[in-house]
């Protein structure tokens, strides 16, 4: 069964609608899919992987202090997946929170071959025209002007005609009449445009997220397909930032018109501002914060009481004043590994970025709310939960935004050098996971969750393995 093929709930006279059910966020299926295919007690050891994917396939692991992180070498994501292959990566994910597919040939893996293995993890969430229109165009526009020789030459990928999925994540953007435009902008409000610059040499963010988690079906995955990352190294310091930037914390977490009542939002503890911007990574390295460390962590009556929590959520600016939301746990299972997480303890990120309203705790008021979680993601960016993944290029590179949280690292910006160059395209996906496709998601909860609609490509599904 597709995401959304499940009976949703009708109309109700309480605006406020049910949480999402442990099946809508990660699927029908229950236990790991894997035990379909295999006796083992351990269905994703790595014999089976080789007996999957071939003998030249091993694996590496943890790739984190915490023991999440999986990194998959010889294992072909230009291949079309078998069902029994679909299901050991996709259980492989629900354990590791990251796992990393190494040393793609970037040479014959395309956009289509990602897209194509992404539809196995979720329904690819479709990318605004209005933000991919001419990126391609100028990226390469920019790449061409950075390029000190023919033999430097770097090209953006072709993006797959029928694709809406693709997203390019850059620091390269050409400059025009003596101005850089922004490729890939944050959906900011207007009086705090690019306010992420922090020079004029590094844009920055420190807020800590999880892809889309103002909606009642957040994204269960985001990927990265590392086409160039930074190799440029300062001689001093060894890292491609030579130190971290100067950052004035209240120009990433103020809001520039506070509504009545929500006069808390600018009073945080000392000790969390530390946190968020602590050990943020210098090489352009993704942050995460293992959330499923962090829960376990906590004495067994402080776990017991967080999964009696559950949240108010909204989904749009206004939805608090006219009674609209949504419940959400604050605590997360996943069915398949049985691992418990601490979905997304962050209290206004979203209320910074598009006006959507903090959430609000049952049982609290707002202030109480703000402080109850501000100390709660304290505990999840403690150093010991903490990992920066550090990118390679011809990496597939993905991860369960369940169970983590990330941030984006500080980047240079105004490259004139290649080797400062950072190029990824991105994908994230929601719904249920699927072993074969095409995917056939319903049209109802697509529009819903989606606000769009999405069907796998024919161009993804033909494209060849060779």
């Amino acid at each position: 069964m597709t995401a959304g093929s499940a009976n949703s709930p009708g109309p109700s006279s309480n605006p406020v609608r049910a949480a999402a059910t442990a099946e809508e966020v990660f699927g029908a299926r229950q236990g790991l899919f894997s035990r379909a295919y295999t006796g083992d007690d351990d269905p994703l050891n790595e014999a089976r992987l080789k007996e999957l994917f071939g003998p030249q396939a091993a694996m590496e692991g943890p790739l984190a202090p915490t023991g999440i992180g999986c990194r998959f070498h010889g294992v072909d994501v230009a291949q079309r997946l078998r069902a029994e292959q679909a299901a050991y990566l996709i259980d492989a994910l629900s354990m590791h929170s990251i796992v990393v597919f190494a040393g793609q040939d970037l040479g014959r893996v395309s956009l289509a071959h990602f897209e194509r293995f992404a539809n196995h993890f979720g329904a690819p969430q479709p990318v605004p025209k209005r933000v991919t229109d001419g990126v391609r165009d100028a990226v390469n526009e920019a790449l061409a002007q950075i390029a000190g020789s023919e033999d430097e030459r770097l090209e953006h990928l072709p993006i797959p005609a029928e694709s809406s999925a693709i997203y390019t994540v850059t620091n390269v953007e050409p400059v025009t009449a003596g101005s850089v435009r922004v490729l890939t902008p944050r959906p900011r409000r207007k009086s705090a445009t690019r306010r992420q610059d922090i020079s004029d040499k590094v844009r920055c963010e420190v807020l800590w997220h999880t892809d889309q988690d103002h909606e009642r079906i957040a994204c269960n995955t985001t990927m990265f397909l590392v086409h160039k990352h930074p190799a440029a190294r300062d001689s001093a310091s060894g890292n491609w930032l030579g130190s971290y930037p100067e950052v004035d914390y209240d120009t990433f977490y103020r809001h520039p018109d506070l509504p009545e009542g929500m006069e808390h939002f600018h009073t945080t503890d000392a000790r969390l501002v530390r946190l968020r911007q602590r050990n943020l990574p210098l090489n352009a390295e993704t942050a995460f914060a293992d959330t499923v460390a962090a829960f376990e962590a906590l004495p067994g009556a402080e776990r017991d009481r967080l999964e009696k929590i559950r949240m108010v959520k909204y989904e749009r600016p206004g939805d608090d004043v006219e009674g609209r939301g949504y419940y959400c746990p604050l605590i997360r299972t996943n069915p398949r590994s049985g691992r418990r997480m601490i979905y997304s303890p962050v209290y206004g990120s979203r209320f910074v970025l598009q006006d959507i309203p903090p959430p609000r705790i049952e049982g609290m008021s707002k202030a109480e709310t703000k402080v109850f979680l501000d100390e709660l993601e304290a505990h999840c960016l403690q150093p010991r939960f903490r990992y920066n993944h550090l990118h390679a290029e011809g990496d597939l590179v993905i991860w369960d935004d369940y169970a983590l949280l990330h941030c984006l690292p500080p980047v240079k910006i105004g490259i004139t050098h290649l080797d400062d160059a950072r190029l990824y395209y991105r994908i994230a996906t929601k719904g249920e996971p699927v072993l074969t496709l095409p995917r056939r998601d319903n049209r109802e909860w697509l529009l819903e969750n989606l606000n769009d609609t999405y069907t796998s490509p024919a161009e993804i599904l033909e494209v060849g393995s060779g």
